[in-house]
């Protein structure tokens, strides 16, 4: 980060947002290795998983896959729905067949 910070000189290093937010998820590890006794504190420390988001922006294939997916999740989620109601009505009618079976 600091290397980062004097590469692109303190202007363009502040006007860039994933530089922010790297700066502030180092902040916030360095604060918690520091501070221990502050409730919560350690949980700000998860935020360090968004950092790989950054990578789908410098990953143009990667980020062909990312849009594939999140296109997928609908219809996805269509499906899903279909096969419930289907996975229902065959359900009712197991149980209309079957309610006089002796065994039930």
């Amino acid at each position: 980060l600091l290397f980062n910070m004097l590469g692109h000189w303190f202007h363009e290093f502040w006007n860039d947002g994933w530089n922010v937010f790297d700066f502030v998820i180092v902040f916030i590890s360095i604060l918690s290795f520091v501070l221990t006794d502050i409730p919560g504190l350690g949980l700000l420390r998860m935020m360090r998983v968004f950092r790989v988001i950054r990578v789908f922006k410098r990953l143009k294939s990667l980020k062909k896959v990312i849009k594939a997916v999140a296109k997928a999740i609908i219809p996805v989620c269509n499906a899903f729905g279909v096969l419930t109601i289907v996975t229902c009505i065959y359900a009712v009618i197991a149980v209309q067949l079957y309610a006089d079976h002796p065994g039930a």
